[in-house]
């Protein structure tokens, strides 16, 4: 995550919640839990301590999502039936997006297989 920029994407100056948001995103990532259950079994791998998050409690972590949402970096997140294709919802959410936060460009993250149809070149494009 470090190597890929995330972190200066979340804040350019190194803080403890920039450090628990970095970590709670990993750990989405390598096994995903609620982030009380991240919290309480933090002492079971070695990403506590590859963020320097060792102390994290649950009190922490709220205040780094707090500051996380409170700095303008909203997350939207909606689910659409499995059996809708991508070409009908991708476009639409890439616009609403968007309008709802104001933003001139959006980045998407998806399966493979649903950021690939040739279709959706307008959406990868922004247009």
């Amino acid at each position: 995550m470090l190597q890929l920029g995330i972190a200066e994407l979340l804040d350019r100056a190194r803080s403890r919640q920039r450090d628990l948001a970095l970590a709670l995103n990993c750990a989405r990532v390598v096994e995903p839990r609620s982030k009380l259950a991240t919290t309480r079994t933090s002492g079971e791998s070695t990403l506590s301590s590859m963020f320097s998050v060792e102390d994290a409690t649950v009190q922490k972590v709220h205040s780094a999502l707090v500051w996380l949402d409170g700095a303008g970096r909203p997350v939207a997140v909606e689910a659409v039936p499995g059996n809708t294709g991508a070409l009908s919802t991708v476009a639409a959410q890439v616009e609403k997006i968007k309008g709802r936060f104001h933003l001139q460009g959006v980045v998407l993250v998806g399966d493979p297989g649903m950021l690939s149809d040739p279709d959706l070149r307008p959406a990868r494009s922004g247009r």
